[in-house]
């Protein structure tokens, strides 16, 4: 009897409309789901800045001035390769001696002497204000190093751009064009190795809070030149806080990505 029932079990009809229809009917909602995915994902969204990643080259050209590295410090016309500031010693007066007329009339030398000094210790008394005492006071046999604004190296130029990877592209362009320009001129070229002449692009990336606060600042490409990839960070911390995010921008901050392309 158990053989029977076993073997009716196999015999029975089985229909399988029902499971083909669900196996139908989620394949297709499985396939919609990408699709609708796959178009939302690849939307046109209006975004705001330049679409170009890199903008024109801003040049600074310096005519007016010896290139050569400017010292800091009070402006002077002669000195000597010193950075002290301490003033030069006092030199001391040379004296120079009477010389005899031939036809003179010997008197005493020796009275004349004393009165001649006393005279002239009275009038130096009289007119020269003695100077105050300071005992904190140094002197140096040598003069302050030049300091004067006809030595200055020349600035670079380059370009400052939005990468491609930022929220900017198309639309609200003034106010990229605007972030873009505060952050260019902050951008300090001047103080780099005047040997320098060109470098791959600095990226930068990093968010623009809703009240224009900049944060997250990090370096995602260097150039290879410490000094000129410390320059780009300090332009976008010294450009901060920028212009606040524009109305329009519904979110409350906005991921950066900057291209400074550095060439003298």
């Amino acid at each position: 009897m158990e053989m029977v029932a076993y073997a009716e079990e196999f015999d029975r009809d089985q229909h399988l409309s029902k499971p083909l229809l669900a196996s139908l009917t989620f394949h297709l909602l499985l396939t919609g789901s990408i699709a609708l995915w796959t178009m939302w994902a690849n939307r046109a969204r209006d975004t705001f800045g330049d679409p170009n990643s890199i903008g024109g080259a801003a040049t600074i050209t310096t005519v007016d001035a010896i290139p050569m590295p400017h010292r800091d410090g009070i402006t002077n016309k002669v000195a000597n390769d010193t950075e002290s500031l301490v003033p030069e010693r006092a030199k001391p007066e040379v004296k120079r001696e009477e010389e005899e007329e031939p036809d003179a009339i010997p008197l005493d030398r020796r009275r004349n002497k004393r009165q001649r000094k006393k005279k002239v210790a009275q009038m130096e008394r009289r007119y020269t204000p003695e100077p105050e005492y300071r005992p904190n006071r140094l002197s140096s046999s040598t003069g302050a190093a030049m300091a004067t604004p006809m030595y200055s190296i020349p600035g670079g130029g380059g370009g400052i751009g939005i990468g491609t990877g930022s929220p900017f592209g198309t639309h609200l362009g003034w106010y990229a064009d605007l972030i873009r320009q505060r952050v260019a001129e902050k951008w300090r070229t001047q103080n780099l190795d005047p040997r320098l002449n060109s470098a791959r692009p600095v990226i930068v990336n990093f968010d623009i809070q809703r009240n224009g606060e900049v944060a997250n600042l990090r370096l995602v490409q260097t150039s290879g030149n410490y000094a000129l990839d410390q320059s780009t960070l300090r332009a976008v911390q010294e450009a901060s806080p920028l212009p606040q995010l524009p109305a329009e921008f519904t979110r409350n901050k906005a991921n950066v990505e900057f291209q400074f392309q550095f060439k003298r």
